[in-house]
């Protein structure tokens, strides 16, 4: 009886048994994470299904595989030093992320947590472990730091100023590369901080205010011109654009604001306007200037002879005329003016004329003046003067000259070696240019000397009527 008894509590227990790991066989084998045995040497003892479709291997290929044989070479050592601590006892179980390598080449990512099974004396049996395909997730991942990346670099290296503003405190989080080169201040030394206390407190309240508007309003973004003073006492012009950057609730956590330095476009702009300004009063003087110079050049003069006068005469107008308008009529430097005035004389320029002096960058007034002067001297030497022949020779030559505390400037046009000069009858156009014009402009004294020798002019004027500029 009692036999009978045991061996129906043997066949019972045995029964169980095998319905337990009836159930163990189902769940490992359809188990949604892959499961694996693997020995001391991480190779496989035992593979589940899923473990097979992630790594595209057969149950029967991964037999004969380790681990090892999965993973890219560079992450190895890594695995093997985490399986070392486990099989040691140093560490109970471990996690990672890891990347594998399919059966088709394909590069996989996969979560890892593993463990150790232990035998009934407590001592290592094999590693469990359970593999979870995470490479959508990781690519993911991958590609939203990629994204940040690419932002971050966009942000640190636009040509604009960016701020980040906390919509809290309004203390600045960030800005980057182009606002601390503009502002003079180092973002690490501010993040946190209040910037606009650095400002004057009427341009820091303006600021603040404007950003309370900006985290207020409905209006997604708000665009106006702001002056700003850097940090070394500087004032720029900023062109600004703020918008609110809010969560998914609607609240505004962070302000940000982008900004162009437009100081250098405003003072363009400025000088474009006083250019029109100062076009529009040269060319009314001009034009006075011009029935000037037919009036007196009609005198005496009958058609075609008037027609030829006037018509060089305007030349040597358009010469300085093209020469102001190059340089914006910012001035123009007097050795250019000469050049621009004996242009016609050619090869004669450096041979048979001469001129030398200091630099000295003419005010338009004086441009105008002296090379309608010049004009006429270099028209009367090759007519009558030292280069109507093939000696004669013509130096100009200027340097400043300091009478107590009023420097001045002297020039003079010398001529020599031509033919006998004779003291006109009467003084025309040419003298009234020569002379009584140059002195009205430049408030100076003009002396033209007959001299036997050739023609003498000379001209001695306040510096300042020549130029802003020290020689």
């Amino acid at each position: 009886m009692f036999r009978r008894l045991k061996g129906v509590a043997h066949n019972r227990a045995a029964s169980a048994l095998a319905t337990r790991e009836a159930r163990f066989r189902a769940t490992f084998e359809n188990a949604a994470v892959g499961i694996s045995h693997l020995s001391r040497d991480g190779r496989w003892l035992r593979a589940n299904n899923k473990i097979c479709e992630i790594t595209g291997y057969s149950r029967e290929e991964l037999m004969n595989l380790a681990a090892a044989d999965v993973t890219p070479p560079e992450e190895v050592g890594e695995g093997r030093e985490l399986s070392e601590q486990l099989w040691a006892g140093k560490i109970p179980m471990y996690t990672r992320t890891k990347r594998s390598i399919r059966k088709d080449g394909e590069v996989i990512w996969l979560r890892l947590t593993c463990a150790l099974v232990r035998k009934l004396d407590g001592s290592p049996d094999y590693m469990i472990t359970f593999a979870e395909d995470i490479s959508n997730e990781k690519r993911a991942e991958l590609a939203s730091e990629a994204s940040s990346r690419l932002l971050e670099s966009v942000i640190e290296n636009l040509p604009a100023m960016v701020f980040i503003k906390n919509a809290n405190n309004l203390c600045f989080e960030r800005f980057n590369r182009e606002a601390q080169k503009v502002l003079g201040f180092l973002c690490h030394d501010y993040v946190g901080k209040d910037v606009y206390a650095l400002f004057p407190k009427e341009q820091a309240d303006h600021f603040t205010q404007s950003d309370r508007e900006v985290l207020a309003s409905n209006d997604l973004i708000e665009i106006k011109e702001e002056t700003i003073q850097t940090r070394d006492g500087r004032e720029r012009s900023l062109r600004t654009a703020k918008i609110a950057l809010r969560d998914a609730d609607g609240i505004p956590t962070h302000i940000l604001v982008a900004a162009l330095d437009i100081t250098e476009l405003k003072q363009t702009e400025e000088q474009i306007k006083l250019l029109m300004r100062e076009i529009d009063h040269r060319a009314k003087n001009l034009l006075t200037v011009v029935q000037a110079v037919a009036r007196q050049t009609a005198v005496d003069a009958d058609p075609l002879l008037f027609a030829e006068r006037f018509s060089r005469r305007l030349d040597g107008l358009a010469a300085s005329h093209d020469l102001l308008a190059k340089n914006r009529w910012t001035g123009v430097d007097l050795s250019e003016l000469i050049r621009s005035q004996l242009a016609h004389f050619g090869h004669l320029l450096g041979t048979r004329v001469l001129f030398a002096g200091p630099p000295v960058r003419l005010k338009a007034s004086a441009a105008q003046a002296l090379g309608m002067a010049l004009h006429e001297l270099a028209t009367n030497a090759i007519k009558h003067g030292a280069l109507s022949g093939g000696q004669g020779a013509v130096s100009i030559v200027w340097q400043a000259a300091y009478n107590g505390s009023a420097p001045h400037l002297r020039i003079s046009w010398k001529e020599q070696g031509g033919p006998p000069i004779q003291l006109p009858c009467r003084t025309g156009f040419g003298h009234t240019v020569m002379v009584r014009m140059v002195e009205h402009h430049l408030e100076g004294d003009v002396k033209l000397t007959y001299a036997p020798t050739g023609l003498i002019w000379e001209v001695n004027a306040p510096l300042g009527r020549f130029t802003e500029q020290a020689v």
